[in-house]
């Protein structure tokens, strides 16, 4: 059975997110978000994230929007993250 949509985007950030070694307050700031927003949808409390949310972390994770959906099991993105060099600023 499919897993629930909110379940598979959060757990595929998280999993993003350490593989490169990115913390939550990195990545919340990058996307302009708040950190307990970032917190809300990593954990799934956050039912319905708006799309340019998900494109963003896509973006600065170096990850297709596909493989945080839960469309592609893939990790990797080739192109080169629009994002990054806003993660630690």
């Amino acid at each position: 059975m499919p897993e629930p949509f909110e379940d598979t985007v959060g757990r595929r950030i998280i999993a993003a997110r350490m593989r490169r070694g990115v913390r939550q307050a990195e990545l919340a700031r990058a996307i302009g978000i708040s950190a307990n927003a970032l917190v809300k949808i990593e954990k799934g409390e956050t039912k319905h994230p708006r799309s340019d949310v998900i494109r963003s972390i896509a973006q600065v994770l170096r990850v297709s929007t596909d493989y945080l959906l839960g469309l592609k099991d893939e990790l990797e993105n080739e192109r080169k993250p629009a994002g990054v060099a806003m993660v630690g600023a």
